[in-house]
């Protein structure tokens, strides 16, 4: 729907169907140019959701020229122009005090170019560009304070490259990586401290590699897991807020496998599960004092000889990505 048909408002002062010469020393002035007619956008027009179109209410034919309306307090509105009813050219809408409040450019009713909407205040709350309806480039949300709350690029209305989210005070909330639409590289969540809450990676919108998550404090480890084409695999360990080990999962390609361990607070084991292809076959459960208590077993499947070299490939990759991990950390130290 074109902004002009979201921007009307009820109950405005009215120019009625004219012909205006922009030379006159009146409130039209540098509206609208010599020859064209000018009209009430309010009380005047009308749009047809059906095409599309804006029409002329008295002629019922789609509207040329250029309309501009007026608050009651004589300042103007908003003007738009118009081609064979559909909407051309620079439309703005101003607050009731005289500041901008938005401009969207349009072509033939296709929105192309920067649009750009303000705060009452006349500061710039968010700006975008479109090409031939297509979002593009650089498109960036503000704050009241000027602080950029939010940003994303765009190449053929797909979103490209970081993607940015920020908090009030302008410090990293969120980072997104893509390409052609999709989640590609770093996704990273922060908490407000500065400090990074959560780190993982995609290729081609599939999760792939290390995931980590921290506590608030950004050191301590809460969670590490990894994926490989978006499928779970090797060890997932989870930890309490002290860094005492709470589980220990094990995935071979997305499928529950080998050996899994809960933990208490004080590190003294509370259950263990045994896991083959995704079937379990042992599970001992233990008291608070981390004796056993209850066990339960029945018989490992014959793992399928294909299904081991898999495995073996699996756990290559993941001892690859353990050792890019390790390799970071003792760069960055």
């Amino acid at each position: 729907m074109p902004y002009f048909v979201e921007a009307q408002r009820p109950q405005r002062g009215s120019l009625k169907n004219t012909e205006v010469d922009s030379t006159e020393n009146n409130k039209n002035q540098n509206v609208v140019k010599k020859g064209l007619r000018a009209c009430d956008c309010n009380e005047d027009l009308e749009y047809d959701a059906g095409n599309g179109l804006i029409y002329n209410k008295k002629t019922q034919r789609p509207y040329s020229g250029v309309c501009v309306s007026f608050y009651d307090n004589e300042t103007k509105e908003r003007e738009a122009a118009f081609i064979n009813g559909k909407e051309n050219g620079n439309s703005m809408v101003y607050y009731e005090n005289g500041n901008n409040k938005a401009l969207t450019p349009y072509l033939e009713n296709i929105e192309h170019g920067k649009w750009k909407y303000w705060y009452e205040d006349g500061t710039l709350a968010w700006e975008n560009i479109y090409n031939m309806g297509s979002k593009e480039g650089d498109w960036i949300w503000y704050s009241e304070t000027g602080i950029v709350l939010k940003k994303e690029s765009y190449l053929d209305n797909l979103k490209e490259g970081v993607s940015l989210v920020n908090f009030e005070d302008g410090t990293p909330k969120r980072e997104i990586g893509f390409k052609s639409g999709r989640f590609d590289g770093e996704y990273i969540l922060y908490y407000e401290n500065g400090s990074i809450k959560m780190k993982k990676r995609y290729v081609n919108g599939k999760l792939d590699g290390e995931s980590l998550f921290f506590a608030s404090d950004g050191k301590q480890l809460l969670f590490q897991n990894y994926y490989a084409e978006g499928k779970q695999v090797g060890e997932w360990t989870f930890y309490y807020e002290d860094g005492v080990v709470r589980e220990v999962e094990v995935y071979n390609n997305g499928v529950k496998n080998g050996h899994w361990k809960s933990f208490h607070e004080d590190g003294k084991p509370k259950l263990e599960l045994f896991y083959a292809d995704g079937a379990e076959y042992k599970k001992v459960e233990y008291d608070r004092f981390g004796n056993p208590v209850v066990v339960e077993t029945g018989e490992a499947p014959v793992e399928d000889p294909k299904e081991k070299k898999k495995k073996a490939k699996a756990a290559k990759k993941e001892q690859d990505l353990k050792d890019k991990a390790a390799k970071k950390i003792n760069k960055s130290e």
